[in-house]
């Protein structure tokens, strides 16, 4: 069999109802771990700042501070999807899955030796080896039945997602489900892939078939399939929001909420984490939208299922509590509700504190985050020294992740270094200022020429600062 090239067009014109059941669970679970865990509300942004969304940052017009969020945000420094705790979630659990597939095909039978040993030296082999591996079984049974090949190929795809290859991922997994158009489970892998290849087109194609198919499947095996739906439905909206097509994202938010409310009412355990995760990003979606009420029951609402789940297992739901906390410290410092921002920030850096004693890779860039929130608090309430206390908190900290990674990390000292400039130019400190804009901009220049568009909107920024503390003082 020949390379297949695919024509996307044709392949969603096509539609399978005929579900590998005990497959499909896990590649459930697969991706609501992967795309779960949450929109963080970012402060809004003002129309001339809108190309700021690019690198998942908005600015205060007044001062030009820069709020810092994390989680699943398709818009955020495009390295900090590989670093993102969610997404190594999701690379572990495509690596089990890519183990259990490998045995699936090992216990049908009817496999050629040279094809055992293949799929043995896949099951030993580590990184790039291991694509070569898969790679070279693929190709032993291109002209084997089409089920086979198309296993090759999930397979192949499922490596790919392992190793952060996500448009590579994304790529061979629509020759699977070209072969395979019936799979379903080959097209919830295909959403996982094109979400994280930001190749929205793709995803939002997926999402809607898989609607499509669900709603017929719902009728014959409800318990399977309700949850699916409310996954997938979280997942289009999420999409319909990172398009700016909010109108749709609050309708299909709205039904998968109702969705998880019905499933959570029957088994609250298995169901309320996602019933909670669809009120975050309904909040961050309201918000956005300037309802602002709206924003704080669901952002409440979501907080106290958080808190339960917590309680019964900390470990899990914790940073969740944290999350939460954050996006309603943000809301309450827009409304100029000052107090309760500082206590929702405050009860947040005193969670991810506690996570990064334990873990501190996953969540020192959460203390970080809270931090400069904090800064940022302080600083608009004139608190001065607590604003440098956590600016420089956050600085220290962002830095020490920028020595292991610092293609991920480097922007975010540039902007902490950007808002340690605007405080100590708010206090005529202006050789200090002129020392951190200076830092910032050399970062930032670093980064230009990888991403013109939208590193430049930074770069003549903090330019801009320069030019105004050289202006002479009235």
């Amino acid at each position: 069999m020949a390379e297949i090239s695919v024509d996307v067009n044709k392949l969603f014109e096509q539609a399978g109802t005929s579900p590998d059941i005990a497959l499909g669970v896990g590649i459930f679970i697969l991706i609501a771990g992967a795309l779960y865990f949450y929109f963080t509300k970012k402060p809004p942004t003002n129309a001339a700042r809108d190309n700021a969304r690019q690198a998942g940052q908005d600015y205060n017009e007044n001062n030009q501070q820069i709020h810092h969020h994390h989680g699943v945000s398709p818009d955020a420094h495009a390295d900090v999807l590989a670093e993102n705790k969610v997404l190594t979630k999701a690379i572990e659990e495509q690596k089990q899955q890519n183990a259990e597939l490998v045995k699936q095909i090992q216990e049908k039978g009817g496999n050629s030796t040279q094809e055992q040993q293949l799929l043995q030296r896949f099951e030993d082999a580590d990184g790039n080896d291991k694509v070569a591996a898969i790679q070279a079984y693929r190709k032993l049974v291109a002209d084997a039945p089409l089920q086979k090949a198309a296993e090759a190929y999930a397979l192949e795809a499922g490596t790919y997602f392992t190793l952060y290859r996500f448009k590579d991922a994304k790529e061979t997994m629509l020759k699977a489900v070209q072969l395979a158009p019936e799979n379903i489970d080959y097209k919830e892998d295909l959403l996982l892939f094109a979400y994280w290849n930001r190749d929205y087109a793709i995803a939002v194609k997926t999402a809607e078939k898989l609607r499509t198919l669900y709603r017929g499947l719902v009728k014959q095996n409800a318990d399977v399939y309700m949850p699916k739906m409310a996954n997938t439905l979280n997942i289009l909206a999420v999409l319909h929001s990172v398009e700016s097509r909010n109108t749709e994202a609050l309708t299909v938010f709205t039904e998968a909420l109702e969705i998880y409310r019905t499933l959570a009412e029957k088994n609250p355990d298995t169901y309320l984490p996602g019933m909670a995760g669809t009120l975050n990003n309904l909040g961050a979606l309201h918000s956005d939208e300037n309802r602002k009420v709206a924003a704080l029951n669901a952002y409440t609402e979501s907080l106290k299922i958080h808190r339960t789940l917590a309680q019964q297992n900390p470990i899990r739901y914790l940073p969740a509590v944290a999350m939460t906390l954050n996006n309603l410290g943000n809301l309450h410092s827009v409304e100029n509700r000052k107090a309760e921002a500082l206590t929702a920030y405050t009860e947040a850096l005193e969670i991810s504190r506690t996570l990064a004693e334990k873990n501190p890779d996953a969540y020192l860039p959460d203390v970080a985050m809270t931090l400069n929130n904090l800064g940022l608090l302080h600083n608009d309430e004139h608190r001065k020294g607590e604003a440098l206390t956590a600016y420089t908190e956050a600085l220290k900290t962002y830095q020490t992740l920028a020595q292991k990674n610092p293609d991920t990390y480097l922007p975010y000292v540039a902007d902490t270094l950007n808002n340690l400039g605007n405080l100590h130019a708010s206090v005529n400190n202006i050789t200090q200022a002129r020392q951190a804009y200076n830092e910032a901009l050399t970062i930032y220049k670093k980064f230009q020429p990888r991403n013109p568009t939208q590193y430049t909107p930074h770069v003549e920024r903090v330019e801009g600062l320069f030019a105004e503390l050289e202006k002479p003082t009235p």
